[in-house]
């Protein structure tokens, strides 16, 4: 029995983490919850590990923070532009 709330537990709070995760990411791109997809969640995710690990070219949740663009675009773009330093204040995105 005691193995069996354990499991529970951790299922709930993996659960919990995850539904966070994707709230903080859907937020930072500037969406709205539920507007994010898994495909893109799963590509964050894959990038933020690649970034840990110093990986070249990888990216960061800032690549796909423009809504006008489909995700996979913006992504393209900024990889072929110059590095940029982008500021979010509010709903408005500066970058240099």
């Amino acid at each position: 029995m005691g193995i069996r709330k354990a499991i529970g537990i951790l299922v709930l709070t993996v659960q919990v983490v995850v539904g966070a995760d994707y709230y903080m990411q859907t937020r930072d791109a500037g969406l709205h919850w539920g507007e994010l997809s898994a495909a893109d969640y799963s590509r964050i995710i894959q990038h933020r590990y690649a970034k840990a690990q110093g990986a070249p070219g990888s990216l960061a949740v800032s690549d796909l923070a423009d809504p006008a663009q489909p995700p996979i675009q913006a992504a393209e773009a900024d990889l072929a532009e110059e590095a940029q330093i982008c500021v979010r204040r509010g709903t408005a995105m500066s970058c240099q």
